[in-house]
């Protein structure tokens, strides 16, 4: 036999394997197919998301829906859907070739997942069928199902359980559900923008939301109108005009809980973890970190006191105040030892506001930032709790002008005790250690320990002039109530699938980071704020538990804080107003974080402690206190913590005298 004649033979004989194989493989691939219901309705059935807390109390869930019939959709979100999606969806039989090919290629060769290859038809019985792991039968098996839909429900039919289906964000499955949270209007009278924007959500839906990332949504909304355009849907000046126009966002959110701020928080994080498909119809359970009980009670807190504190401002000048106006807070309560969220309380009103506070690094923390200038003090020059500072005037030049910080009172106490600086939160002190520091080193420390915000290193930097979050500044405090151990803050324990398997469980990161004898000293400094220093009004509020933390107040008294920790809670509280102006009482004194703020945090971790037993902080050793005159008189002292030549001695600092033994 020829070569030739070999090869043939061998060529055949693998295209007749390959093909009984083939026949075989799709067999098996058909008959393991689903079987479609008659009712195209019951394809739309949504597996939603839901919430559990930390004790498995169901929290919330992604299920809102309202189906209407096509026609009762406006014409413009149609387009809009289809520029978005799918602009073959009329000419196609339920899969696009070209896309399919491309997806193809990405995952044999790229080794890149992509979403590029599925139509709406595809997309629309996916979520019903499959799970959403990106493998080869799946596929192959949703394009034969996507076919077999094709030939049983005319297109429209089809396109109308994808507009009904289909998960918009804000709780809301379907475009009627969607229009009623976004512009609390029926999807029959949706105008070109807000189409355009609606039609936008389903890429990323907590990631585009227009009431916490209005640039964002927007940006998207542009995109999709100037696809409509490309496709022929608009003319340009029709685009335009919609891009001009007003969205008239009005928020009718039904499941605007008081879990709502971390739903929406775990949402940004758990898009960038798992495939939309899975995330938003997968049919998850979310075990969260969240003490149902604790944020319901912080929730009611907070609003009782901005209600209180809102009838003791002072209304902007020349005009009455109005509800447009009231005050805004946000509360972060942690888990001490494991930087785990418990409360996460994002404003006064989830329905009335989406913007989350508690996350949104963009106020200044004023003096409650200073702990992280002491600390950088003593790791890097030595200094220790009972050295001398002076509090005296500064003239510092600052490109071309004089910077003069000034103390809070506008008074200065000469030479002063290191701890005593902190306790009176003396402005000078701190400018003074940064410049003997140096700013990069605070940044590098205030870094070390969580704040995740990018600092600028400048002198300004000791005083809080900065823009952070609540959130991380719990958890840069945390550092330092577990002596340098940094804990990588997280709000999720584990997830599981349709079927309760075990998909992710959170292993947070742990790292020793700072010393733990300088954090120590800090740590007792902070005890000091709060029993003598302007942190005092948590005392006076009632809560007399083993407590350290700091006061900020921002520059105008436009910002209030106080951050702090006990040995199992470490808690944020921010006060404010949006647009930033200065809180001033109707006595026309400015508000400061201590008289507050202070108040909130101690009902927060009387609150907290309702079912919790009150621990103590650990005793180190190779310390000693030791009392330090401050005055003139016999009992002018205070006692610091300094390190010991006998370095088996250990400060049972959870007994000491250093503190009130309470009530």
């Amino acid at each position: 036999m020829s070569l030739r004649r070999q090869l043939w033979t061998i060529a055949l004989l693998a295209f007749v394997i390959l093909l009984v194989c083939g026949t075989i493989g799709l067999v098996w691939i058909t008959s393991t197919l689903p079987r479609l219901p008659e009712d195209l309705n019951q394809l739309t059935a949504i597996r939603p998301t839901e919430f559990y807390d930390v004790e498995g109390k169901r929290l919330s869930s992604l299920d809102g829906r309202v189906p209407v019939p096509l026609n009762e959709i406006s014409p413009y979100f149609r387009k809009a859907v289809l520029a978005a999606e799918d602009k073959n969806f009329y000419l196609h039989a339920g899969i696009d070739k070209i896309a399919i090919l491309r997806a193809s290629f990405n995952m044999a060769f790229l080794r890149k997942h992509t979403q590029s290859g599925s139509t709406i038809t595809q997309q629309l019985v996916k979520n019903l069928f499959f799970t959403f792991a990106q493998t080869w039968d799946r596929k192959v098996k949703e394009v034969f199902l996507a076919m077999q839909l094709e030939q049983m429900f005319p297109k429209d039919k089809i396109f109308e359980g994808y507009c009904n289906s289909v998960y918009f964000g804000l709780g809301a499955y379907g475009v009627e559900a969607a229009s009623q949270a976004y512009f609390a209007k029926r999807a029959s009278e949706l105008t070109l923008a807000q189409s355009a924007l609606l039609a936008g959500l389903p890429n990323a839906p907590s990631r585009l939301n227009p009431f916490r990332y209005p640039e964002r949504a927007k940006a998207r909304m542009a995109y999709i109108l100037g696809e409509m355009v490309s496709a022929g849907m608009i003319s340009e000046d029709e685009a335009q005009q919609a891009i001009s126009d007003s969205l008239k966002l009005r928020a009718s959110y039904p499941a605007a809980t008081g879990v709502a701020y971390f739903q929406d928080y775990m949402m940004d994080r758990l898009e960038g973890m798992l495939s939309l498909d899975q995330l938003y119809a997968g049919g998850l359970q979310v075990n969260t970190t969240l003490d149902l009980r604790l944020q319901t009670e912080v929730q009611q807190i907070l609003r009782r006191k901005l209600d209180e504190l809102d009838k003791t401002l002072l209304p902007p000048r020349g005009k009455e105040y109005s509800e447009t106006e009231t005050l805004q807070g946000a509360a972060i309560v942690l888990n001490s030892r494991t930087n785990e969220i418990l409360v996460m309380v994002g404003g006064r009103d989830y329905s009335e506001s989406q913007f989350n506070r508690a996350v949104s690094n963009n106020r200044s923390p004023g003096s409650s930032f200073k702990p992280f200038t002491y600390l950088t003090s003593m790791i890097v020059k030595g200094k220790l709790p009972s050295d001398e500072v002076m509090d005296d005037t500064l003239a510092i030049a600052v490109d071309d002008t004089i910077w003069r910080p000034q103390n809070f009172d506008g008074k200065y106490h000469g030479k002063v005790v290191l701890k005593k600086a902190l306790q009176l939160s003396l402005n000078t002190v701190a400018v003074r250690l940064i410049m003997e520091a140096t700013p990069e080193a605070v940044v590098n420390v205030a870094h070390q320990c969580g704040i995740v915000s990018n600092l600028f290193p400048t002198l300004s930097l000791a005083l809080g002039a900065t823009a952070v979050s609540p959130l991380e500044m719990a958890g840069a405090y945390g550092t330092i109530r577990r002596l340098g151990e940094w804990r990588e803050v997280s709000g999720v324990k584990s997830i599981r699938d349709l079927d309760g398997k075990l998909i992710f469980t959170q292993k947070s990161s742990v790292e020793s980071r700072l010393p733990p004898d300088k954090v120590f000293m800090m740590r007792d400094m902070m005890r000091g704020v709060v029993d003598a220093g302007t942190g005092n009004p948590v005392r006076k509020a009632g809560f007399w538990g083993p407590c350290a933390g700091k006061t900020g107040t921002a520059n105008d008294n436009r910002d209030v804080w106080f951050v702090g920790f006990t040995p199992d809670f470490t808690c944020a509280i921010w006060v404010g107003h949006d647009d930033n102006r200065p809180l001033i009482g109707k006595n026309h004194k400015g508000w400061t974080g201590g008289e507050i703020c202070g108040p909130i945090f101690a009902d927060v971790m009387k609150a907290a402690y309702t079912n919790a037993k009150i621990t103590n902080f650990e005793g180190v050793s190779g310390f000693e206190a030791k009392k330090i005159p401050i005055g003139k008189g016999e009992t002018d002292s205070i006692t610091v913590l300094i390190p010991s030549l006998d370095t088996t001695k250990t400060v049972p600092t959870s007994e000491s005298n250093l503190y009130p033994a309470g009530k």
